[in-house]
């Protein structure tokens, strides 16, 4: 009789866990998009709070990289990527997806 082996095969990460899905919150840097104006137009612009959700592609101490959408292929194309640097983000949670 074989004994049984006590070594376990390594499983491969999944989508979710190599590319996290998060929601975030952050805000946005703004223009007043004018090629000329007044000083004064400048105190009444607002920086937009953002709400973003995607799957985490890359990370850094200074900025976090996201895309909506993941293919399936050998290739790992993504889609609608944006980086965020972590000085603007507000809130950030880990989403539970139900992945199978």
């Amino acid at each position: 009789m074989r004994a049984r082996s006590t070594k376990t095969a390594k499983s491969k990460k999944t989508r979710a866990e190599l590319h996290p899905p998060v929601y975030i919150e952050w805000i946005d840097s703004s223009t007043t998009g004018a090629v000329w104006t007044t000083k004064g137009d400048l105190r009444e612009v607002i920086n937009a709070r953002v709400r973003t959700i995607g799957f985490v592609i890359h990370e850094t101490d200074t900025n976090i990289v996201i895309c909506h959408s993941i293919g399936d292929d050998e290739d790992e194309e993504v889609g609608g990527d944006i980086s965020i640097p972590k000085v603007a983000i507000r809130k950030r949670r880990a989403i539970r997806l139900p992945l199978k």
